[in-house]
C-alpha cells in the first residue's frame, strides 16, 4: 500500500503553505522541510507516497538529492517544481528518477490532480502515464468550425496541459468541436515529452475556461515510446 504521506521539500514558505493547505482535505500526513539536510533526515525516519522537491535548495542541488531520496524511500514519487523548464534540466531531472516536472509558476489544480493519482483516486484512471508539461503547439483543423478565417486553420496556437501515449490535454484560445481531428506541430521539439506528441488527434471532450478553453484528446495514431524515463 502506498504510504499516505507527502513531503514538501521547499524553501518557500508561501509554496509550502498552498500545498499543505490543498493537501489538508485528503487526509495525508504532510511534512515540509526547506533544505536538502531536512529532506534527508525526513526520508530516513518516514516512509513518503509522494515528494515535491525545488531543484534550488539553500544548502543541495536539489536534483542531486534525488537518487539518495529514491533510495531510502523507495516508494516515493518525486515531482519536480522547477524554474528552469528547459529541455536539459527536465532530461536531468526524469534521467535522475523524478515522476513528473512541473514548470513554475504551477496550477494548483493540475498538481492536485497529481496527488489523487497518486493515492487512487484519479477517476477515471488512465490506463496511460500523463506528464504536466507546457508544450507549445501550432495546429491545424482539417474541418474548421463555422465562420473560421483560412489563417486560423494553419496557425491555431494551443499549449499542452499534459501528455502522454494516449493522448493530451491542451489549452488553446479556438473554440473546438467534440469529435473534430487536430494536427500538431511541437515548437519545443527537444523537451523530453516531445516524443509523446503524434501528428493527429482527436478532440474527446471541451471545457470552457475564463481564458479560453481546456480539451482533450486521443492520439489517431500508435504511440511513440517516450523517453522520460
Amino acid at each position: 500500500m502506498v504510504p499516505r504521506s507527502v513531503l514538501l521539500i521547499v524553501d518557500d514558505a508561501l509554496i509550502r503553505w498552498a500545498l499543505e493547505k490543498e493537501l489538508s482535505p485528503y487526509g495525508v500526513e504532510v511534512h515540509g522541510v526547506e533544505t536538502g539536510a531536512a529532506a534527508l533526515e525526513r526520508i530516513h525516519e518516514t516512509p513518503y507516497g509522494l515528494a515535491f522537491l525545488d531543484p534550488q535548495l539553500p544548502d543541495a542541488d536539489g536534483l542531486a538529492l534525488l537518487e539518495p531520496i529514491r533510495e531510502r524511500s523507495p516508494d516515493a514519487r518525486i515531482v519536480v517544481l522547477g524554474c528552469d523548464a528547459s529541455p536539459e534540466v527536465k532530461r536531468n531531472a526524469f534521467t535522475r528518477g523524478a515522476w513528473q516536472f512541473v514548470d513554475k509558476p504551477f496550477n494548483l489544480r493540475d498538481v492536485m490532480g497529481l496527488v489523487r493519482s497518486r493515492f487512487g483516486e484519479h477517476m477515471p484512471k488512465r490506463r496511460h502515464e500523463r506528464y504536466l508539461c507546457r508544450l507549445p503547439l501550432r495546429a491545424s483543423l482539417p474541418a474548421p468550425a463555422a465562420g473560421a478565417t483560412p489563417a486560423e486553420l494553419d496557425n491555431l496556437t494551443c499549449t499542452t496541459v499534459d501528455v502522454g501515449a494516449g493522448g493530451m490535454r491542451l489549452r488553446t484560445g479556438y473554440r473546438l468541436r467534440i469529435g473534430q481531428r487536430l494536427q500538431a506541430r511541437v515548437l519545443r521539439p527537444r523537451d523530453p515529452c516531445a516524443s509523446y506528441v503524434q501528428p493527429e488527434s482527436e478532440l474527446v471532450w471541451l471545457d470552457a475556461t475564463e481564458s479560453g478553453f481546456t480539451g482533450g484528446l486521443r492520439w489517431l495514431s500508435g504511440p511513440t515510446p517516450g523517453q522520460t524515463s
